[in-house]
């Protein structure tokens, strides 16, 4: 399997990060001349854009160059955030990028909510909706090396074989119930319970747990079809005992409380890659992964254990990835869109 990766990152020669990439890349694979570039940049001057994306694809000898541009970018070397640089992966051999949604899986990158319209799609799909931390800023994104106009790109990965999936990293502290009262963004009652009921028993476990359960921040966390939605709490209202959010709730949908926890987010990643490796059946020998920009060094500590936890299990074997808002990945026969999450693509060659 013909496939590496390369990174390049630094304040000078910003416009050259994305082909000195690919040209590391090449370098590592033997390759003079690859069939498709995946490539991931951070936030840059965009009259720049261009400019890098003639000078991957020219580097390459390729026109099938796709990615965008994202708050960090990761290899297996490093991971990059808050300077300028490129994150490359190359494919050769019997690998090619081909437009479309098709088997055996398709990378799929968006800067807006249309990533949303393929969730029914039955294709395995990979990817993240780019924005920034608080899901504002879109970002560029790009097929063919060039900027699409309706900001998304859906290519299929051909000639592998894939596993994918993902891991949370919300700890559950009830279970899901069914919304059963609810008014825009307040729900009022949770079955037969008051929503603030519900609330209060969860904040009484926490601070019966230890030291610190005041402080950690409950979410509450929305499913919605194939969609789970992480909510802030906005207000509490004594009188209704109800609990308004940040997003619009319906009737029918369900909901949990939650925390953010890196220790089950650690474990929820290991488990993620032994499953994954399980599922593919052989060791894989490349990875596509997208963490939450809310997830990595400043969540973890010191260290993003995501990548750190995937290097451990397969050392040596190549990566690129993107720090975005909202991750997707085909989870339990249906494509799946999270947040706070970590979506992992693990890559194989075909059998012979």
């Amino acid at each position: 399997m013909t496939v590496a990766s390369g990174l390049s990152y630094g304040h000078t020669n910003r416009d050259r990060h994305a082909a000195a990439a690919v040209a590391l890349a090449m370098e590592k694979a033997g390759l003079t001349q690859v069939n498709g570039i995946v490539l991931f940049m951070t936030p840059d001057d965009q009259t720049e854009l261009q400019t890098s994306l003639r000078s991957a694809a020219r580097t390459g000898g390729c026109t099938q160059v796709v990615g965008c541009v994202g708050p960090g970018i990761l290899t297996d070397e490093d991971w990059v955030v808050a300077v300028p640089g490129a994150a490359a992966l190359v494919f050769g051999g019997g690998i090619r990028l081909l437009p479309g949604v098709h088997n055996p899986l398709s990378l799929l990158l968006s800067n807006s909510e249309i990533g949303r319209l393929l969730r029914n799609e039955s294709t395995p799909l990979v990817g993240t909706i780019t924005a920034d931390t608080v899901g504002a800023d879109s970002f560029a994104v790009w097929n063919a090396g060039r900027p699409t106009v309706d900001g998304r790109v859906t290519v299929t990965i051909d000639g592998v074989r894939a596993a994918t999936g993902l891991a949370q990293g919300i700890r559950a502290l009830n279970e899901a119930s069914t919304i059963s009262n609810a008014r825009q963004h307040d729900v009022l009652t949770l079955g037969n319970q008051p929503a603030l009921e519900s609330l209060e028993i969860c904040q009484r476990e926490l601070r019966h747990r230890g030291p610190g359960g005041d402080d950690e921040l409950i979410y509450a966390v929305i499913d919605d079809n194939n969609d789970r939605l992480v909510s802030h709490i906005v207000a509490l209202d004594s009188a209704q005992r109800s609990v308004t959010l940040a997003e619009r709730v319906a009737v029918g949908q369900r909901l949990w409380w939650g925390v953010r926890d890196p220790k089950h987010a650690a474990r929820e990643m290991s488990d993620c890659i032994d499953e994954l490796h399980h599922q593919l059946g052989v060791d894989p020998q490349a990875a596509l992964l997208f963490p939450s920009v809310q997830r990595g060094a400043e969540f973890y500590g010191i260290r993003d254990h995501d990548l750190d936890a995937l290097l451990d299990r397969f050392p040596d074997m190549p990566i690129a990835g993107l720090y975005g808002h909202d991750q997707i990945a085909h989870v339990d026969g249906r494509n799946r869109i999270l947040q706070f999450a970590t979506a992992l693509a693990l890559l194989a060659p075909v059998p012979d």
